[in-house]
């Protein structure tokens, strides 16, 4: 929802220090970050875990989408406790896009679009209360806030350990 001149200007500011690069592909120009613009990662993250101690449910108004909701996952994501799970592919459709959720050790991958999956779900905004320990996993498909897909349910408690913030 930001004019297109003014995200017209950040883009091109972000390309020239160097913190971002067009990538044209197909028809569309995407940007992608540099070496430069990937050491800020970690700081993204950290911000994005302190955020979410005062993240409430999404306003009517507010769109959650499948990239905010991957940033979500990697702020999220608890690699010492994955260490410890066997290997998981999860698919998660969050209104008309979707995600590829790969766990594999201490090791993520998001992308989006869809591949082989152990465990499919679709849910919106109210995942949050499953990342933050707020709904148990099982109360969370009773409820509707996550709809289990494809896989079998218990698959949603390993998500949840592999996945969580503390509010």
């Amino acid at each position: 929802r930001i004019p297109s001149n003014i995200l017209a200007a950040r883009l091109k500011e972000l390309q020239a220090a160097g913190i971002i690069r067009r990538a044209p592909r197909s028809r569309i120009i995407l940007y992608e970050l540099t070496p430069y613009g990937r050491e800020l990662e970690p700081i993204v993250l950290a911000l994005g875990a302190w955020g979410f101690k005062a993240m409430e449910d999404p306003r009517q108004e507010q769109i959650v989408t499948p990239d905010s909701m991957a940033i979500s996952l990697r702020t999220a994501f608890q690699p010492q406790v994955a260490a410890t799970l066997p290997s998981t592919a999860y698919g998660a459709r969050f209104g008309e896009g979707g995600l590829f959720i790969r766990v594999d050790g201490p090791t993520l991958a998001v992308t989006r679009g869809e591949g082989p999956v152990d465990f499919a779900f679709a849910s919106g905004p109210g995942l949050h209360r499953l990342l933050s320990g707020e709904l148990a996993p099982a109360r969370a498909i009773e409820t509707g806030v996550v709809e289990a897909l494809r896989g079998p349910d218990d698959l949603l408690s390993r998500f949840a350990s592999t996945f969580h913030l503390a509010a």
